[in-house]
This record gives structure tokens, sequence and C-alpha cells, in this order.
């Protein structure tokens, strides 16, 4: 009898296990298969669409992108897979406790032969009375939460990043553009300056500081053409793309209009940072609810059965502790501090958040400000100076250095208006970026 129910608790302990799966934790595999889907570290073969992989073939947008990095992004990957384990944790979370079962045997000492050995089976359960699974199921549906809201703070901050790298990558873009035509426009000038220093029309001095400007602007050249390819790099990484594939690049437009009105009002319910801050102290508060109710003890039963020689009985016993002097108040005095704390913590976000996007519409206003008078009043006036100095040139008049400051001034003015834009990108990417692109997306 004894062996019998031995034989069937063994069976029962084991029925639910699960096994273990082994890993293969060979990279080799993985960048293989990144260099063959060019996107998608953490995606096999199988997994990466082929519509995905046909877009890479194409010149690639910056809306496609921002698709591509939400899903192959390898930082935003973990992120998604650390929801999933919050979501698996709120799934498995506020079960009973497994019972127990257990055996003895003893030797009797006595010198009897009728009475040798006596044994045993008994079965523990802990009842839950106290109502700490229910807080703790509650408990982790809050961590699950406010992991969903940690995932949104990511995605917005790997948006964010994605445009500040493609509107910077498409300045740059620009900025070579120009100087590629100053440097054109530079080299014809020292041909000519050569010519007219040989017939003696001209001082080699003029035509030395014509070549060392010309230099100059070639060194600017490769120096924008490095920083365009690092911002290249970084584009690919930030979207999931390996550093080896050979992506074609459209540059973004400057939207220098943004309806502040509306980020004002939607700021406090969209804002990422502050969902996150909301759900930290919900998760606080029902972490302080369960410390509370671990203070009250939990109901433990336990029946078996006792064979001693003809005798058999079945043993019953209940047991609970006595809430005296412990009383959980360590956890209970911890857990209430780190909801104070959660509470502080969001009431700090939000005033920063007030403030940054204050400062945010000021830096905006004077980026766009800046740009519009530098289309509308300087580079006009800057154009009409290039247009004198070319009629001179067509007339004969060769005059180094009056050519040269306008040039110069014509490309100073070009870059500070390129760069003017740019701001207005930025901040515009910024200010979209606090309330997690949600009004972009809706408009899309």
């Amino acid at each position: 009898m004894f062996k019998k129910i031995v034989l069937f608790a063994a069976i029962v302990a084991f029925y639910g296990c699960q096994t273990y799966r082994p890993l293969n934790l060979s990279l080799d595999k993985d960048l293989e298969n990144w260099q063959n889907n060019l996107i998608g570290i953490n995606h096999s073969t199988g997994n990466v669409p082929n519509e995905d992989k046909s877009k890479l073939k194409q010149s690639l947008s910056l809306a496609t992108a921002r698709e591509f990095a939400v899903r192959y992004n390898p930082e935003f990957v973990v992120s998604v897979q650390k929801l999933a384990t919050a979501e698996a944790v709120a799934e498995n979370s506020g079960l009973w406790q497994d019972p127990s079962i257990g055996a003895d045997a003893g030797k009797v000492l006595i010198k009897d032969p009728a009475r040798d050995w006596t044994s045993g089976v008994n079965i523990g359960l802990s009842l839950p009375i106290n109502g700490a699974l229910a807080v703790e199921k509650e408990l982790a549906n809050k961590q699950k939460f406010a992991e969903a809201a940690n995932l949104k703070q990511q995605r917005a901050n790997l948006l964010k990043s994605l445009n500040t790298a493609w509107y910077e990558w498409s300045a740059l873009q620009k900025k070579i553009g120009l100087y590629q035509n100053y440097t054109a426009t530079l080299s014809g000038m020292l041909k000519r300056a050569k010519k007219l220093a040989e017939v003696g029309e001209l001082e080699s001095t003029d035509v030395r500081q014509l070549s060392v400007r010309f230099m100059e602007s070639e060194n600017n050249i490769s120096a924008l053409n490095i920083k365009q390819q690092q911002l290249y790099l970084q584009i690919l990484l930030l979207i999931g793309i390996s550093p080896n594939a050979k992506i074609e690049l459209s540059p973004e437009p400057v939207k220098p209009q943004v309806e502040l009105t509306a980020l004002r009002q939607n700021l406090i319910k969209n804002n990422p940072k502050l969902i996150l801050r909301k759900k930290e102290l919900e998760v606080a508060d029902s972490a302080y609810r369960l410390e509370i109710r671990r203070q009250y003890p939990d109901i433990e039963l336990s029946s078996g059965y006792v064979q001693d020689l003809e005798e058999r009985s079945i043993p019953i016993s209940i047991s609970f502790t006595l809430p005296l002097w412990n009383r959980n108040k360590l956890g209970v005095a911890k857990s209430e501090k780190k909801r104070d704390e959660a509470l502080s913590s969001l009431k700090a976000e939000l005033a920063k958040a007030l403030f940054q996007l204050k400062h945010l519409e000021l830096q905006h206003q004077l980026a766009r400000e800046y740009a519009q008078n530098m289309d509308k009043n300087v580079i006009p006036l800057i154009n009409q100076q290039i247009k004198e100095v070319n009629s001179r040139l067509q007339a004969g008049e060769v005059d180094i250095l009056l050519i040269t400051d306008v040039m110069e001034r014509y490309l100073e003015m070009q870059e500070k208006t390129i760069n003017a834009k740019l701001a207005v990108s930025q901040t515009t990417n910024e200010i979209q970026a606090m309330i997690g692109f949600n009004e972009i997306e809706k408009e899309q």
C-alpha cells in the first residue's frame, strides 16, 4: 500500500513539469541570415517578409524607415521581448502554491518482533485567505502595463533618433551639393587666374589665395562626405540593416510648421514619459497593497495516513502564523516609501515636460523666423551680388578679393539657411516626440 502511494505521488508531482529545450548559442548562422536578408538580426530567414526585402532594393524613404525601425531595430526588439516576459509573468501569477506530499518511516527501537517499522504519508495545502494572490495578480498586470508604457517611450526615442539622423543626413546632402558648386566655380576661376598671371595681368599672390581656398573647399567636401557616411551607418543601425548593405536613402524635405496648440493639449495625455511614470506609480501602489495583505497569515492544512502495525490513523492539522511583532513591517514600510517616491517622480516629470515644451517652442520660433528671414531677405541680396560679380567677370573686370569675398558670403549664408531649416526640423522632431508622434501617425 505504501509503495503504491509513493508511486502515485511521484506521477502526480512530475505530470505537469516541462522539459528543458537547449538553445543554439552560436551567432554564425544569425550573422549569415542578417547578411542575406540585409535586415533583422533577430529574425531568421523565414521571418523577414519578401515585401520588406524588395523595399530595400528601392530608394528608402523616412516613412518606410520608421516602419522598419519598430520591427527590426535590435534594441527595440529586446524591449518587445521584455514586454512579452511581463505578459508571461502576468498570465502565470497569482496561482496557488502547489500542495506538498511527504512520506516518513521509523524503526521501532524496542525489541518487539511484532513492532518493527512505522510508516506514514502526509499531504499539505495552503489556503490563501489573506487575498495576497489576487493583489499579486493585479500587481503583475500593472507591471505588464508599465512595461508596455516603457516600450512606447522606447519607440518614441527610437523614432526621434532616426528622424534626427535622417534630417542631419539630408542637410549634409544639401551642404555637399553647395560646396561642390562652390568648388567648381573656384576651379574655373583658378584656371582663368593662372592664365591671367602668365600674361602679367594678375598678381601671383591672388592666384595662391585662390588655390588655398580651392584646396580648403575640397577638404571641406571630404569631411562632409565622411560625416555623411557616419550618419548613414547610424541610420542603418537604427533601422536594423546590416552595415554591409548598400541602401539608397531619400532626403527628407523640411517641414517647418507644427501645430503647438494641439501638442500642449495632448501633452499630459500622450507624453510617453508621463505615461510611464503613471504606470510606475500604479505598480508601486499595487506593491504597497500586496505588502499590506502579506501581514495577514494564510491557513496551512495538512492531512495524512499513518500505519503502525495494526493501528491506522488519518491525522489532520491546521496552522497559521501570528502577526504579533513582525507583521511584515519591513515590506510595508519600504513599499509605502516607494509609492511616495513614484508619486514625486510623476510630478517632477510633469514639471520637466512643461518647461521642456516651453523651451522647445521658443527654440522652434527662433529657428523658423531665422530661416524665413534668410529666405526672404538675405539670400536674395546675396544672389544679387553674385549676379553683379558675374557681370563684372563677363566685362573682363577681375577683382579676386571682391569675388572671393562675395562667394564666401554666399556660401556662408546658404549654409546658415540650411542649418536654420535643420534646426526647425529638429525642434519639430523634439516636440512631436513629446507626445509619442501620435498626431503625426493620425495625419498619415
